[in-house]
């Protein structure tokens, strides 16, 4: 059952903010892993594709999955690589399939490839071994996914506009529950809680749902914000994770 709690205030770790980044090279020119504080590109840091669309870092922080495209005519070619940050050398590659992705690095031997489309999937690979050992198909449309520590939270909805649910999978993949969120029929998702819940915030309405992902205790919070669209900001320093608005209604 749902409880009320006063306006929602969440925490981010230092530890966090503090992890290298990935940017583009002005003009285009190519991805950099660059120092947080100063956003110039971090000293023996590997040189990645020039087509790269997502970098995720290890839980040691000592390695990168890197997914990029390459163009092959009127075609693409995807790959997964993975790179030793001491060494700068790429230590193995794979193919994964097309498509909009999301990779979540959970445990040092599981990375989690969510992807969009019909059906949206999750893929279990394992780094080491460079290959996919399970999958599962979510059969809903996919709002959004999240790392939680070694769990992978995934929010998804039957048909547009129906109302989200969410999904807490564990490093292997195997679903360990699903909660509905009533009254939310859009959503995005975060992880970055002082407790590690899964903080889903509405997209319409003023209110948040926390979802403690080893129980599935589901947490409202209503928040005291102007009507209007809502998204998470999150700002380059400090301790706080703020939800800002947009299309405001006098």
């Amino acid at each position: 059952m749902s409880q009320m709690q006063p306006p929602l205030l969440a925490a981010v770790t230092a530890a966090a903010l503090a992890l290298p980044i990935t940017g583009t090279a002005p003009g285009g020119k190519g991805v950099a892993v660059r120092d947080p504080a100063t956003l110039r590109p971090l000293t023996g840091a590997p040189r990645l594709p020039r087509n790269t669309t997502q970098v995720e870092l290890s839980p040691d922080a000592t390695q990168l999955a890197v997914a990029s495209e390459t163009p092959t005519g009127q075609h693409y070619r995807s790959h997964l690589s993975f790179y030793d940050r001491s060494s700068r050398r790429r230590t193995g590659r794979m193919r994964i399939v097309l498509q909009h992705r999301v990779l979540s690095w959970l445990t040092p031997n599981r990375l989690a490839l969510v992807k969009r489309g019909k059906p949206a999937t999750v893929r279990i690979v394992n780094p080491r071994r460079r290959k996919v050992i399970r999958r599962v198909k979510l059969r809903a449309r996919l709002s959004d996914t999240a790392k939680i520590g070694q769990r992978l939270a995934v929010l998804t909805a039957v048909k547009t506009g129906g109302e989200q649910r969410l999904a807490v999978f564990s490093a292997d993949g195997r679903r360990e529950r699903a909660v509905d969120l009533p009254g939310m029929v859009s959503g995005s998702l975060h992880g970055r809680t002082p407790t590690g819940d899964a903080l889903v915030l509405s997209g319409q309405k003023s209110f948040a749902y926390a979802v403690d992902v080893a129980t599935g205790e589901v947490t409202k919070h209503d928040l005291d914000l102007p009507e209007g669209g809502y998204e998470w900001l999150e700002p380059p320093s400090g301790s706080m994770l703020a939800v800002g608005t947009f299309g405001t209604v006098a």
